[in-house]
């Protein structure tokens, strides 16, 4: 499933692509510009800058149990790929 947003803040993954929290995930970006990925129950802070990098094509999983998945695009624009991973 395609998620797309134009937001400068953290996007929880789980909310936007419909997906249960706590499912496993793959996450793709693919977007060009680099986008930032933090495990978190919580929104981070709009000051919070840390977690992984992920630039074009590169793809994460997320493990069964994680308690929230948020992205946060380099420059305010946020296109990725989420697909649920069987356990």
């Amino acid at each position: 499933m395609d998620v797309n947003a134009n937001t400068s803040g953290w996007v929880s993954v789980y909310a936007s692509s419909g997906i249960t929290v706590g499912t496993g995930l793959e996450v793709q970006n693919k977007n060009s510009n680099l986008l930032t990925i933090q495990e978190s129950a919580s929104a981070p802070s709009v000051d919070d800058f840390s977690g992984r990098l992920l630039r074009y094509c590169d793809v994460v999983e997320v493990w069964p149990g994680s308690p929230g998945v948020w992205v946060r695009g380099a420059m305010n624009v946020i296109q990725i790929n989420v697909q649920a991973v069987p356990a």
